[in-house]
């Protein structure tokens, strides 16, 4: 295999893993407009616990259901504790620091409860490659892409054509106006959450089973990931922070080729400010989030 077929490759198993990453944090950005420091320490507790219970049983599908699971109660969790409170204040600052309080918990929790090793992980994926232009292909690689695009061309299908999805909607162009009219405002952010904490529970779960290693700096990087190529893609748009993260996945691969894997997350940063620069409008609403 040529090395760019190679790369080719690397970059769409990373790819994969980024966009659910990034679709995770854009389902919260979409609905409240907040930067949410702890997404990628959810994922990261809920991965943790993905292996434990992998670990206790030898069950993979048990052990992905409970991940989910547990992704879906901490983003939850996490909603009533550290946004709910400040959610009518009109502070924007507030939410983003009680996140990252957030995050430090879980963080700590994490280390507390499962050490700050870095720990191997196994292939809760399915195996076999495809061949395709003299390339390898995963398979899981390729059911990674398939499911980010098929979750998020159904979600904006959904806030577009069904009732609850324009509950949603109305929540998320005026949270105070969709109160005063009556509209569950506390049970569908809740479920927002809800759903964003499985989507990146999928997405933490998917990076350790195709890396085979779990790490404790997992969350922190996912964060940083899921935020660069959200705002690469456009926050506003699921199927947009897909596309940003199958090509932050893509440019990340091959400008980091022959580089230390730490340096990644610098080319996620040094790419997200280039965005920036490039489209005044999205440095902007980087900068007035929240």
């Amino acid at each position: 295999m040529s090395t760019i077929a190679t790369l080719l490759v690397l970059s769409l198993g990373t790819g994969a893993v980024y966009a659910v990453f990034a679709l995770g944090y854009a389902a919260v950005y979409n609905v409240l407009g907040l930067m949410n420091l702890a997404h990628g320490d959810v994922l990261m507790i809920a991965t943790f616990t993905c292996l434990g219970v992998w670990e206790a049983t030898g069950n993979p599908a048990l052990a992905v259901l409970a991940g989910m699971g547990i992704g879906a109660v901490i983003a939850s969790v996490v909603d009533q504790t550290a946004f709910r409170p400040l959610r009518f204040t009109g502070d924007a600052l507030a939410p983003l620091v009680t996140s990252l309080g957030a995050a430090l918990i879980l963080r700590n929790v994490v280390a507390s409860s499962f050490g700050a090793a870095d720990r191997s992980f196994p292939d809760l994926l399915p195996g076999g490659e495809l061949r395709l232009a003299g390339a390898g292909v995963p398979v899981a690689a390729l059911l990674a892409i398939a499911a980010a695009v098929a979750v998020a061309c159904g979600a904006q299908r959904f806030l577009a054509h069904t009732r609850p999805g324009a509950v949603v909607t109305a929540v998320a162009e005026d949270l105070t106006a969709a109160r005063l009219v009556g509209l569950p405002v506390a049970a569908t952010v809740v479920s927002v959450y809800a759903i964003a904490g499985v989507i990146a529970s999928a997405g933490g779960i998917l990076y350790a089973s195709t890396f085979g290693t779990l790490k404790l700096s997992l969350g922190w990087s996912a964060t940083v990931i899921a935020f660069s190529a959200a705002v690469i893609g456009s926050r506003a748009s699921l199927v947009g922070a897909v596309a940003g993260g199958l090509g932050l996945g893509l440019a990340t691969t091959f400008l980091a080729y022959g580089l230390p894997s730490g340096y990644r997350e610098a080319m996620s940063f040094g790419l997200l400010a280039c965005v920036l620069v490039v489209w005044p409008d999205r440095r902007r609403a980087a900068v007035t989030s929240g």
